[in-house]
């Protein structure tokens, strides 16, 4: 049987930005954000590295709009199709598990990921080793 595990990092998911520049240097401008996400994971994990070609299988809820409030029983679980873009969803957290998951995200060989609306913002996520 192949090593799985689940993780939930509650809270509104986070976009990757790009690096600031001030001063003639270049900055991460997330630096705080992706420290406290981190410590999330952290939390949930026993610190054993997962090895091997990985399957990502993540999923971001996002708040329901405020505006559609009488449709929110309608809008739940479907499909968000607004900014952040998936990819950008993708590189923060993709940049956060490396290191603390597994060596480098290159062992990453296979990803599923959706955005979707719920009433619990968070992002969900099992990586599990892949076994030839």
């Amino acid at each position: 049987m192949s090593n799985s595990r689940t993780f939930i990092i509650p809270g509104k998911p986070i976009p990757w930005k790009r690096a600031g520049y001030a001063n003639g240097t270049f900055y991460c401008q997330q630096k705080h954000s992706k420290l406290n996400t981190g410590i999330y994971i952290h939390n949930q994990h026993n610190g054993e590295l997962f090895t091997g070609p990985l399957a990502l299988d993540i999923t971001f809820y996002f708040p329901m709009p405020l505006t559609q409030k009488k449709k929110w029983d309608e809008l739940r679980l479907k499909h968000h199709c607004f900014r952040p873009d998936l990819d950008n969803l993708l590189k923060y957290y993709l940049d956060i598990f490396s290191g603390l998951l597994f060596e480098d995200y290159c062992s990453i060989a296979q990803i599923n990921a959706r955005k979707l609306y719920d009433d619990v913002s968070r992002t969900e996520f099992t990586l599990t080793e892949i076994k030839s």
